[in-house]
This record gives C-alpha cells, sequence and structure tokens, in this order.
C-alpha cells in the first residue's frame, strides 16, 4: 500500500500537468491562427482609349457610330484622328471621347484648345489682324492672344484704351486711342461748328441736329446740343454739372457754375476739324447762360428783319464769347455759327 508522500507526490504532480497544458496548448493555438484581413474593395479603373475603342466600335450597327476624338485626359477636348464610336447607354457619347478637337495636351485637363496669336510690335496685349498665327498650343513670345490693334506701333493705342481723345493741342492731328473708328471726347467738350446757320434753324430741336450733323460728319461720338436759349429754356439748364473743355482737350471751366461767372481759361475756337473758326455765334443768353429777352429770333424759327437775335463772340474768353452783340435775324445780315457741347 502506498504511503502518504507517495499519493501527495502523485497528487502535485498532476496539478502541475494541468497548469501547463493550460498555459501552452492556448499558445500554440495563437501561433497556428491566420489573421483576419478586411476585404479588398476593387477600384473602378478608367477605361484606356483602346479599350474604349475596341468597345465602341464593335457594339452596334456602322449607322449608329458617332464621329468623335479620343479625349484621354477627359476634359471634353479630343485629338488625333476622327474615329467612329457606339453610343454610350443614355444615346451620348461614351466616356473617353469628345465631340470637340483640338486639344493641346491629351494627358493634361488644364491644358486644352489650340489658339490663335497675334504679333504684338508695342506689347500692349493687342495685335493686328494681319499677323494672325496658325493654331498653336503655346503663345510665343512678342504675340498677343487679343486682336484689333490700330496701330501696333503705339502702346498707348488697343482696345483696352480708355484715354479721352481729342485733337492734338498743337494740331488737328487725332489719336484714335481705343481704336474704334471714333473721336470719343468727354462729356463737357464744346466745339464751335465750322458753318454758320440761318436764325431760323427749326427751333431748338433743329439747331441741336446740326451740332449732332456736324459731329457725326467727323465721326465724333457722343449726344451733342446747341448751346442756346430760348423764351422757355435757358441754355444753363441744357447743360451737364461737369467741367468742360475745348474740342483739343483744353480746360475752359471746371464746372458750369464756372462757364458762366469767370472768364474762359481759353478760347472756343476750334471747329468740329479741330481747327480755329472766327465769327458771330447764335447764343440767345445773357451771361448767365439764361434767356436774353426777345433775342431768340422767335426761339429760333425766324429771318424776319422785325427780330433780334443774340450773338456770342468766340475770340473772347470775357463774358463776350457768350453775350457781345444783338443783330437782326435777317438771313442777308447774320448766318451765325453755334456752340455744340456733349452732353451724353
Amino acid at each position: 500500500m502506498a504511503s502518504n508522500e507517495s499519493y501527495k507526490s502523485m497528487f502535485f504532480g498532476l496539478i502541475a500537468l494541468i497548469v501547463i497544458i493550460a498555459i501552452v496548448i492556448p499558445f500554440f493555438m495563437a501561433q497556428n491562427e491566420q489573421p483576419t484581413q478586411e476585404p479588398q474593395i476593387q477600384q473602378p479603373t478608367q477605361p484606356t482609349e483602346s479599350q474604349v475603342t475596341v468597345i465602341d466600335t464593335t457594339d452596334c450597327e456602322e449607322s449608329e457610330k458617332i464621329s468623335a476624338y479620343v479625349d484621354t485626359d477627359n476634359d471634353n477636348y479630343g485629338s488625333g484622328q476622327e474615329v467612329k464610336v457606339c453610343p454610350a447607354a443614355d444615346g451620348g457619347l461614351p466616356f473617353g471621347y469628345s465631340l470637340v478637337a483640338g486639344d493641346c495636351n491629351s494627358n493634361n485637363a488644364e491644358i486644352t484648345l489650340t489658339q490663335q496669336f497675334y504679333i504684338d510690335n508695342d506689347g500692349d496685349g493687342y495685335g493686328l489682324e494681319s499677323t494672325r498665327s496658325d493654331s498653336l498650343c503655346n503663345q510665343p513670345v512678342g504675340y498677343a492672344k487679343e486682336v484689333g490693334d490700330c496701330d501696333d506701333h503705339d502702346a498707348d493705342m488697343n482696345p483696352g484704351e480708355t484715354t479721352p481723345e481729342y485733337y492734338s493741342q498743337g494740331s488737328a492731328a487725332w489719336k484714335d486711342y481705343n481704336c474704334n473708328g471714333e473721336k470719343d471726347m468727354t462729356i463737357g467738350t464744346i466745339f464751335v461748328t465750322r458753318e454758320g446757320f440761318d436764325a431760323d434753324m427749326g427751333g431748338l430741336a433743329g439747331a441741336d441736329s446740326n451740332c449732332m450733323s456736324a459731329a457725326t460728319a467727323e465721326s465724333i461720338s457722343g449726344t451733342w446740343i446747341a448751346l442756346l436759349s430760348t423764351s422757355t429754356v435757358d441754355a444753363v439748364d441744357r447743360l451737364p454739372e461737369t467741367a468742360f473743355t475745348t474740342i483739343r482737350g483744353e480746360e475752359l471751366a471746371d464746372n458750369k457754375v464756372d462757364l458762366f461767372t469767370e472768364n474762359l481759361k481759353k478760347l472756343i475756337s476750334f471747329t468740329e476739324r479741330g481747327i480755329i473758326g472766327e465769327n458771330g455765334v447764335w447764343t440767345g443768353s445773357d451771361t448767365d447762360g439764361t434767356y436774353d429777352v426777345d433775342s431768340t429770333c422767335a426761339d429760333w424759327t425766324s429771318t424776319s428783319t422785325e427780330l433780334n437775335g443774340r450773338t456770342g463772340n468766340n475770340r473772347y474768353t470775357s463774358d463776350r464769347w457768350i453775350k457781345d452783340s444783338r443783330t437782326t435775324c435777317a438771313t442777308e445780315s447774320m448766318r451765325g455759327r453755334l456752340y455744340c457741347v456733349r452732353t451724353s
């Protein structure tokens, strides 16, 4: 019969075996397990030109195919030779094609169509139509994107220029700064007409028409009115609130008040052609630009010898420029010029 010591040894040996089994078996099981991997999501891939071409050109009737250009960078502009492709499910172009050719870089969506450029000799950003280049992807040095220059050797003359246009102060030469073919003087510009007119001009409307005709004949833009008073309208009230200049850009007055209360800074001696024209000028006005009583030839509708009209003299900078002489309205006695003012 075994002793108590033998039983004790067997008991503790069994306990040790159980502990070892509890530790070792989970360890080996953990080593043999494979880590769980997250499922891989298949990313969509953009079809290549050859893949799209094969699919689109074989899945429909020839009569259904659309003429298009391969658009590798999907910028809506294609390149290369025209190809025939089948429409997409929605009836439009399949992915990777465009109806528009001319892509400069089929691998860069930021670079699209070819452009035409124009020689820009004066560097003002505008060229002449006659110097147009072939279609190019990149702007060459010395060329501009914009066209419409009228003098490619003067950087001050181009369609984007806003400089007011006047006849040169030393001559009747004119510079078309914005290249629109018109003389764009500022509002408040005044000229004296080259021609003289009978006192019967058909009223204020007829006088205004004379000013417009004089301006239009010289390609002068804007709305021009006659500086005249009538029994119901004062000349001063017909003028805009602005500074006033001659047609050569010389300052006459800083504002409407000064025009009638101060001496003019320059003579109003230049005509619509930019040359000197001196003679009596119909005004019908007092020195302050208001109606001069009984001095408007029946409001510019009569050439009667019984009526009178007020004239100014454009050889003066004093108030005589608007109120100088009073003369008969008869045609044989007086054909007065007009002061014409740009109002808009």
